[in-house]
């Protein structure tokens, strides 16, 4: 007996919608996470591209593959202060909201002034990154502690050219009460940037950039269960073209506003 036309057009058209539902449910599972039961760790390099001794840092952060095993507990990034723009070559990727940042850190660490490459793990100032030894040791310490916080990310593809970034943070346990309410970030980074130098110290040099933050949101004040949402906009290269997508990601963190000791972190790169 042969099947009418009619039902196998709408057998065709249920398969289809359940098929397109899948991709669907899959496609959205990919834009968002939730922090784990375990604390991941923040890396934050303060590099220039107008100091000749960035370039060795900006390749050592570069080597962290987050979508690793090794590395995957870790999420790093890569702020471009201004203080060295007025000194031969403005970097492109510099805000004077990350030299801020860095002086922030400075005050509430034991180091008494800021420099570059500086790198900070965890809100604290750590000058031996060149070990390759002490730095994963200092990774397993921090993932060995149980998160101080919760943090839940999602990442939807908006229509111009813009992203839409949903962040839910809550902290945990002695966290949640006191007087100094701890403080969330939001950083847009963007990937596989490359910029031309022609002045300054590294005259003459193509440096690589990874994991740089093109956005920055904070500090939010936690209370209680807190949710913010904000479009992000991609940003325009030296070409005149959107950064690719793919490139970008998106990440958060809670921190102490007393002590500065990060309570949790997390990254999303984009879908």
């Amino acid at each position: 007996m042969k099947t009418p036309t009619y039902l196998l057009a709408a057998f065709h058209a249920v398969t289809a919608l359940v098929t397109s539902f899948a991709t669907f449910s899959a496609y959205a599972a990919q834009c968002e996470k939730q922090s784990p039961a375990h604390r991941l760790a923040l890396v934050e390099l303060y590099t220039s591209e107008g100091c000749n001794s960035c370039p060795p840092a900006d390749r050592w952060l570069r080597k962290i593959d987050t979508r690793s095993t090794t590395d995957r507990d870790i999420v790093p990034l890569a702020l471009h202060v201004d203080y060295w723009d007025s000194l031969g070559w403005r970097d492109v990727f510099s805000q004077h909201t990350f030299t801020e940042r860095q002086e922030q850190l400075t005050r509430l660490g034991t180091t008494r002034f800021s420099y570059t490459p500086e790198i900070f793990v965890n809100g604290r100032e750590f000058r031996n990154w060149r070990s390759e030894e002490e730095f994963r040791s200092a990774m397993k310490a921090i993932n060995g502690k149980p998160a101080a916080a919760n943090i839940h990310l999602t990442w939807t593809p908006a229509a111009d050219s813009r992203i839409k970034i949903d962040a839910e943070f809550s902290a945990i346990g002695a966290h949640t009460t006191g007087s100094a309410a701890p403080q969330a970030y939001v950083a847009v980074y963007e990937n596989r940037l490359s910029n031309k130098v022609s002045a300054g110290e590294n005259n003459g040099a193509t440096l690589q950039h990874d994991y740089v933050v093109r956005q920055w949101k904070g500090p939010i004040y936690l209370d209680g269960k807190t949710s913010v949402a904000d479009i992000f906009k991609l940003p325009v290269g030296r070409d005149g073209k959107r950064a690719d997508t793919s490139n970008l990601g998106v990440a958060a963190f809670v921190q102490d506003s007393k002590t500065g000791e990060v309570l949790q972190a997390l990254a999303l790169p984009a879908c």
